[in-house]
C-alpha cells in the first residue's frame, strides 16, 4: 500500500512539474488558455520527471535535499520574475495571475529539486580518475601559468588579425563617446572600465598618434588578461589534483572554442565581469574548501578582497549576489564567521565609497 502511495505522489509530483514548466502568464488568456504545446516532448520530459524525482525520494541526506531546496526556490524566483520582465516589462501581472504565478513557482521548484539533488549526489559520491601523467609545462607552477596563457593567446591571434584592431559594442561607443566629452558621464556604464578605455587611448595616441592603436592596445590587453585569467584557472584544477585529461580538454576549450577569442575582441565591461566571477568562483571554493588556510594568508586575503572589489565596481549584478550568498557562507563557515563578514563588508564598504 505504501508503494502505491508513493508512486502516486511521483505522479502528482511531476504533473505539476511538467505544469509549472509549460504554463506562461499571458495578458488576456483564461486559465487553460496559458497552457500551450501537445507534443510528444512533455509527455518525455514527464517520464524524466518522474525518474529524477523517484531518485531524489529515494535519496536520505536530509542537508543536501535542504541546500538544492533552496537553490530551486532562488531559481524558480528568477525565472518566473524574469519571465515576466521580458514579456511585460513588471512583475505586477504576477499579482494578477497569482494562481498560475503559484503553479509555475511550485512546478519549477520540484523540477529544479530533483535535477540539484540528483546532481549533487552524483558528485558527492564522484571521484576523479588517477592520471599519472604530468607534463612540466602544465602542472600547479608559475611558469605553467605564463606558458598556458602565452599558448591561449598565440591561439586567439587568428580573430585578432580578422577583426583589428577589435570590436566595439553599442556601449562601448557610448563609453568613448563620453570620454571624448561629447556625453556626460553617468552611472549607467561602470567609472573603472571607462577609465580603463580612457588609459588605452590615450596611450595609443601618445604612442602612434592614433585612438585606433588604443583600441588596438585596450583588445590586446584584454585578450591577455582573458588567457591569464583561464591559465590560472587551469592551475588552480591542477592544485585541487584534478586530472591530466579533464585540464587539457579545459584548455582546448578556453583557447579553440571561438566564444572566448570573440568576447575577448568586444570592447565590453561583460568580457571582465565574466573573467573576474571565474576569479570569484575559485575564492568561494577556497573559502569553503580551505577555509583555515585561507585565512592564515594575509596577501590572500587581500587579493580575494580587491577582487571582489573590482568585480562589483563592473557590475552591480555582483554586489546583488554577494549579499544574497552572503548569509549562507556565514552560517555554514563555523568559527571564521567574523573573518569572512569582514571581507565581505570591506569590499562593499569599499564600492559604496568609490
Amino acid at each position: 500500500m505504501k508503494t502505491i502511495l508513493k508512486f502516486g505522489l511521483i505522479l502528482i509530483l511531476a504533473c505539476l512539474a511538467v505544469c509549472g514548466m509549460n504554463v506562461s502568464i499571458t495578458l488576456g488568456n483564461g486559465f487553460w488558455h496559458q497552457f500551450s504545446g501537445n507534443s510528444t516532448a512533455w509527455l518525455i520530459l514527464y517520464a524524466t520527471a518522474v525518474v529524477l524525482i523517484k531518485k531524489t525520494l529515494e535519496i536520505k541526506d536530509k542537508r543536501l535535499k535542504i541546500t538544492a531546496l533552496l537553490l530551486a526556490v532562488l531559481f524558480a524566483l528568477f525565472q518566473v520574475c524574469g519571465m515576466a520582465i521580458a514579456l511585460h516589462q513588471t512583475i505586477d501581472i504576477l499579482g494578477a495571475y497569482w494562481v498560475i504565478t503559484v503553479l509555475k513557482l511550485v512546478g519549477l521548484t520540484i523540477f529544479y529539486t530533483s535535477i540539484l539533488v540528483v546532481l549533487f549526489s552524483k558528485l558527492v559520491n564522484w571521484q576523479m580518475p588517477k592520471q599519472n601523467v604530468e607534463y612540466p609545462f602544465f602542472t600547479q607552477n608559475k611558469r605553467s601559468i605564463c606558458l598556458v596563457t602565452i599558448l591561449i593567446f598565440i591561439c586567439w591571434i587568428p580573430y585578432l588579425l580578422k577583426y583589428f584592431p577589435g570590436i566595439t559594442s553599442y556601449d562601448s561607443i557610448m563609453q568613448i563617446r563620453q570620454i571624448l566629452g561629447q556625453l556626460p558621464l553617468t552611472q549607467h556604464h561602470p567609472l573603472i572600465h571607462i577609465g580603463l578605455i580612457k588609459i588605452c587611448l590615450d596611450l595609443g595616441n601618445f604612442v602612434f598618434h592614433s585612438r585606433q592603436a588604443g583600441v588596438a592596445i585596450y583588445t590586446i590587453f584584454q585578450m591577455l588578461t582573458m588567457a591569464f585569467i583561464f591559465s590560472f584557472t587551469l592551475y588552480y584544477m591542477a592544485r585541487k589534483k584534478v586530472g591530466i585529461g579533464y585540464r587539457l580538454l579545459s584548455l582546448l576549450y578556453f583557447a579553440v572554442y571561438p566564444t572566448f577569442p570573440m568576447l575577448s575582441l568586444m570592447m565590453q565591461k561583460d568580457t571582465f565581469f565574466g573573467g573576474l566571477m571565474l576569479f570569484v568562483t575559485i575564492i568561494l571554493i577556497e573559502l569553503l574548501t580551505n577555509t583555515e588556510n585561507f585565512f592564515a594568508s594575509q596577501i590572500r586575503v587581500t587579493a580575494s578582497a580587491i577582487i571582489l572589489l573590482i568585480t562589483i565596481l563592473f557590475r552591480n549584478n555582483a554586489l546583488y549576489s554577494f549579499l544574497m550568498t552572503a548569509p549562507f557562507f556565514i552560517i555554514f563557515l563555523k568559527g571564521n564567521r567574523i573573518k569572512v563578514a569582514s571581507l565581505l563588508r570591506w569590499s562593499n564598504r569599499n564600492c559604496t565609497d568609490i
